[in-house]
């Protein structure tokens, strides 16, 4: 898991949301409007507006995990391309140091 936190910590952060984002659902709650769960707390998000009440989204701006779980879930042509980015983008090589932390935690 440490070693997982530290390659998304590469990676940009949008892409970082993204990779997080891969593991939540999106259902519809009602009119443009869709609840997020799968994190450690469900979010709100509008597809109308482009907006989601969770502290990330009000702190940066977006988009962000919430958001990225939608547009995935919704097969939104540049989220599947970012996905496809994502997965194509070179991992940092295991060192020594990232086993042993890895070891630990485990």
């Amino acid at each position: 898991m440490a070693a997982e936190c530290k390659q998304l910590l590469t990676l940009p952060a949008s892409l970082a949301r993204l990779a997080r984002a891969v593991h939540l659902d999106a259902r519809p709650l009602d009119a443009g409007r869709w609840l997020v769960t799968g994190g450690a707390s469900p979010h709100v998000v509008d597809a109308a507006r482009g907006t989601c009440d969770c502290v990330d989204f009000r702190l940066r701006g977006g988009p962000c995990k919430h958001l990225w779980a939608l547009r995935l879930r919704r097969g939104d042509p540049e989220a599947l391309d970012a996905l496809r980015e994502l997965v194509a983008a070179p991992r940092r090589p295991r060192t020594r140091r990232t086993a042993m932390a890895t070891e630990a935690v485990a």
